[in-house]
């Protein structure tokens, strides 16, 4: 460093005291504008110079550094308090505040996400129903910046709210418009028909029956239909002849179709009240697979007929949900026999995926390899 700023070394040492100072000024006018980005940044500086060799300039930016802290605990403390508000807009611009400090603020040792979770809490047991969360959460969206929007998508306690907004748009996609595009597409056939009422009036079935209670016997069912869906497969060879060419596993008898649609519409029912808390007992607030994800799974395999059969290939568009339909998919396929894999571009994508199946596939004993392309090759 001397020797770059071609200078004295106390001639450096002392510019290096300026730039202390100088950090630390602008870290002070950060807090007081609440710009936490710039605030992280100049402690991030700091933490880096209190690790200097010269006593005079490790010790400065040491005050520097707890001098900060000290007053962003203050500044928490009274976002705190303003999270904490019964007054629902106060409440509302202190979780925004809260909500920018933790998105830009390394510091606090994840203390603020905590805050905005104990406020959401509070404010939960202080309202009753769904309806209020439903009203906070469009409010929060009010906020400026998308910060509301973000809130809304961390929280936990907005799970039952974005499910029903889920729910409502999917619902707004009717069977009979997905018809119609297929047939436009020379897609459709009329052997969809009865599998795709089959598979949904079982998942609202067994939905119902085991909806808020315990699923261990739903799971037990489940394992129960995989293995009648192997055993009518596996009597004619089909299963031994798809290891070798492109095949209709489905398509061939109806006893297939009919123990297809059983084990799909008991996988889709468990996958629903996993992801519902014990206390529900509202469908419209659990997660439902909707009308294209259902008809892909059929699709792909194969139960629209021999005839349509031409390597087994879905197009999903997106926001159609390609995840569950990959995961309903594999989870079939593990029933048959095999060890199917997942394969995605983005690695992030396929962890992603992989954590939030890994409950299904381990309460029903399968075993689905995740990885990017490469990952499954080398796999």
């Amino acid at each position: 460093l001397y020797s770059h700023l071609r200078m004295d070394p106390f001639d450096a040492v002392g510019s290096l005291e300026a730039v202390v100072e100088q950090l630390a000024g602008r870290g002070q006018a950060a807090l007081k504008a609440s710009d936490w980005s710039v605030v992280n940044s100049v402690m991030g500086n700091l933490g880096e110079l209190e690790k200097c060799s010269v006593d005079v300039l490790r010790k400065k930016s040491s005050h520097w550094m707890t001098d900060l802290k000290h007053e962003a605990e203050k500044l928490i403390k009274h976002l705190e308090a303003q999270c904490m508000s019964q007054d629902k807009e106060k409440m509302v611009t202190g979780l925004g505040a809260m909500q920018v400090m933790h998105e830009n603020y390394e510091h606090d040792g994840g203390k603020a996400r905590k805050v905005v979770t104990k406020a959401l809490e509070g404010y939960a047991q202080r309202v009753t129903g769904p309806k209020a969360v439903s009203e906070l959460a469009t409010t929060l969206k009010r906020l400026p910046g998308g910060v509301g929007a973000r809130i809304v998508a961390d929280q936990p306690l907005f799970t039952d709210y974005k499910r029903l907004l889920f729910n409502k748009s999917t619902a707004a996609v009717a069977y009979e418009d997905v018809k119609k595009e297929m047939e436009e597409n020379n897609e459709w056939s009329p052997y969809l028909d009865d599998p795709y009422a089959n598979v949904k009036s079982l998942h609202s079935h067994l939905v119902k029956s085991h909806i808020g209670g315990d699923i261990g016997e739903l799971i037990k069912k489940t394992k129960q239909a995989g293995k009648d869906l192997h055993n009518a497969c596996s009597g004619a060879g089909v299963v031994a002849e798809a290891a070798k060419k492109v095949s209709c596993f489905f398509g061939i008898t109806q006893s297939r179709i009919d123990a297809l649609t059983t084990a799909v519409g008991h996988i889709l029912a468990l996958w629903t009240l996993q992801g519902s808390n014990s206390s529900c007992r509202d469908e419209v607030y659990l997660r439902k697979p909707h009308t294209v994800q259902i008809l892909a799974i059929l699709c792909t395999l194969g139960v629209r007929g021999k005839e349509f059969v031409k390597g087994h290939m879905a197009q999903v568009m997106t926001g159609e949900g390609k995840s569950l339909i990959l995961a309903v998919l594999g989870v079939v396929c593990s029933m048959l026999g095999y060890r199917p894999s997942v394969a995605c571009c983005f690695k992030y994508l396929s962890e992603r995926d992989h954590a939030d199946f890994k409950p299904l596939f381990e309460a029903l004993g399968v075993d689905i390899f995740y990885g990017t392309f490469n990952d499954v090759c080398e796999e």
